[in-house]
């Protein structure tokens, strides 16, 4: 029902770009997407138009399909992916930066997160992370002037925000049919599927490994040899570019640690060494829909950055092959989709075994067994006590 709402999202803007001159004028400002390079405006939007419908009338058919409690046929499910395509290629471009910034501000409210369930279950290494973390986020503060500069990428981010929902109806609608014909991850499996499924550690290796170009190239500027654009000059000029770089630099080592977690231990259990949710298994959903929805994401822009480097060879700025190398988007995307439907699989055939106690928990489970074994042996003897003695012969 998501994808059906952002699907009428599109039809309606795409109307309003045919109906309406301000709309279309304004429309003209969005990046532009993949094949809205080569259309003419006109064209574009009636393909939205058609796209929108397409997206009610499949999005309708996998919602009856699942209430309705029948498998759905593969030629649905091939629509579903074949729509899907098609929505990345109309999306607006130019999300990347955006959604790295923000990303950048979720790791940091998640790391926060951690370490508070951290110091609930175990108060003193709490405390020492604790410290460890606020002297890192001062440090951070001063470096880039977080009284300017948090304002100045909120009302940066406000402006952008027309041309980022745009994009995210597409993006919702890809990802949301992409969920859909994974999304059952139950047997009988296809070749491909099964293929995935055996090989699912390797792809998401590869997957997480994409991530490494980008973090150290921004962590070699911490060194007198700093990479992609950095220098000793630039960082005494603009002091908020180098702490700037790092925290873009740890936003994307995060994402490929949280890539890890699709095979990892910690990404079907959370940490006993958190409180609250300690122990419990990590809901498929809580996995594969963020992994999904980033896939899509990585996957339209890392092909719109492909683009750009190509037009701009020859002209100044980044070289192609570093673009390629440094922005792995393009694979990332399809490696991370492939990733988490191998773990919707993996989970839906392996059930999480039952959990054992950590901690408070593991001393005071350890404690019960013991009353209860020194009950049975006081019954025991109890018991023969009570037996009447056998007679001698």
């Amino acid at each position: 029902m998501l994808a059906v709402a952002a699907s009428s999202v599109i039809a309606a803007l795409a109307l309003l770009r045919l109906s309406v001159a301000d709309v279309a004028d304004w429309y003209v400002e969005v990046p532009p997407g993949l094949i809205d390079r080569w259309l003419d405006p006109t064209l574009s939007a009636i393909l939205s138009l058609l796209l929108g419908v397409a997206g009610i009338a499949v999005s309708l058919r996998a919602y009856a399909a699942e209430h309705g409690g029948t498998r759905a046929r593969a030629g649905t499910r091939l629509a579903a992916a074949v729509l899907a395509c098609g929505t990345i290629l109309l999306a607006p471009g130019g999300v990347i930066p955006a959604a790295g910034y923000v990303f950048a501000f979720v790791t940091v409210a998640l790391v926060i997160s951690a370490v508070v369930l951290l110091t609930v279950r175990h108060p003193l290494i709490g405390i020492a992370v604790t410290a460890v973390v606020v002297v890192i986020v001062a440090t951070g503060a001063h470096l880039l002037d977080a009284g300017s500069f948090v304002p100045r990428f909120v009302v940066a981010l406000g402006e952008q925000l027309p041309f980022i929902g745009t994009t995210a109806a597409y993006l919702i609608v890809a990802a949301a049919l992409v969920l859909w014909a994974i999304g059952s991850a139950r047997p009988p499996y296809g070749r491909f599927a099964a293929f995935v499924l055996r090989r699912r550690t390797w792809i998401t290796v590869l997957a997480a490994a994409c991530a490494l170009p980008y973090t150290i190239a921004r962590a070699s500027w911490l060194t007198p040899w700093p990479l992609f654009g950095g220098s000793a000059e630039l960082f005494a000029r603009e002091p908020a570019m180098l702490p700037t770089g790092l925290l873009l630099g740890a936003a994307m080592l995060t994402g490929g640690v949280l890539t890890l977690g699709l095979i990892l231990p910690w990404g079907e259990r959370f940490s006993p060494w958190l409180a609250v949710i300690g122990g419990r298994p990590v809901p498929v959903g809580l996995a594969v829909i963020p992994a999904v929805v980033v896939a899509v994401l990585f996957f339209a822009n890392g092909l719109e950055f492909l683009l750009t480097g190509l037009e701009n060879m020859g002209r100044e700025g980044l070289p192609f092959l570093e673009i390629v190398l440094l922005f792995p988007f393009w694979l990332w995307g399809p490696l991370l989709a492939l990733a988490a439907w191998g773990y919707a699989m993996h989970r839906a055939t392996q059930p999480i075994a039952p959990s054992r106690p950590h901690g408070r928990e593991a001393r005071k489970s350890r404690k019960v067994d013991a009353d209860r074994d020194r009950e049975r042996r006081l019954a025991e003897l109890d018991a023969l006590e009570d037996r009447e003695p056998r007679p001698l012969r």
